[in-house]
């Protein structure tokens, strides 16, 4: 991702700027979303992301944590699947032969 998609990405998702933690750490949204990101990316443990980004170790625990919570509280709706009346199996297979 470029510098201007990960902005617009975290104007979209609507970090709160600053975003705090519960322990005060504060992080612009921006900064908040490439250190989840970051940590995503990588399999290495935090110790890694607090000497690459200049943080604390668990300041960087705290972001990720909180903003992965923050983020599903706020869009996790976004992922609900209607499993129980659109998707449930028996309509899938009306679907799968009307395509066929």
């Amino acid at each position: 991702m470029t510098a201007d998609e990960l902005i617009q990405l975290a104007e979209v998702l609507e970090i709160p700027e600053p975003f705090k933690t519960k322990s005060r750490y504060q992080f612009s949204p921006v900064e908040a979303l490439c250190l989840l990101c970051a940590q995503f990316q990588t399999a290495t443990d935090q110790f890694d992301l607090a000497m690459k980004y200049d943080h604390c170790q668990s300041s960087i625990s705290e972001v990720v944590n909180e903003l992965m919570i923050y983020l599903d509280d706020t869009w996790g709706h976004l992922l609900d699947f209607d499993v129980n009346f659109l998707l449930n199996p028996e309509n899938l297979a009306c679907y799968a032969e009307a395509i066929h």
